[in-house]
């Protein structure tokens, strides 16, 4: 869920703790790719220290208390934003080599910037303080 587009940036990113990925794709919220990349962008921040389980834990059940998916659908969606899969990277086995070395997705439409940029902001804003994540 995590993918964008031929990116698998993020996902790296969701697996570098298990707690992350966890929370990241476990409730409803995530079923939409957007949603769960501002997760991970939260949780794991780039060249900053992620989150501690319990504040993952708590923003995760906030953010699973706030929203239904066409709720973060309504907050995100981006004018243009296509869904097309490309067919022809689900029909073509793949080299394993390019699996291996990169590997890269089907192009079937990055998830916009703006859309991930607006959960972000969203998401950051639910994040518990140390205190607030042991009650």
């Amino acid at each position: 869920m995590v993918r964008n587009g031929p990116d698998y940036g993020d996902v790296a990113r969701l697996f570098r703790h298990v707690r992350t990925a966890q929370f990241a794709l476990e409730l409803r919220y995530s079923w939409y790719r957007p949603a769960a990349i501002a997760f991970t962008r939260v949780a794991e921040p780039e060249g900053k220290k992620p989150l501690s389980d319990d504040q993952k834990r708590v923003l995760s059940t906030r953010a699973n208390a706030y929203l239904s998916t066409l709720m973060l659908e309504a907050m995100a969606t981006v004018e243009g934003q296509t869904t097309k899969a490309d067919e022809v990277w689900y029909e073509s086995p793949p080299v394993l080599r390019q699996v291996i070395d990169t590997p890269e997705g089907p192009d079937d439409g990055r998830v916009p910037d703006e859309a991930t940029d607006r959960l972000v902001t969203w998401f950051g804003g639910l994040v518990p303080t140390t205190d607030e994540s042991r009650r």
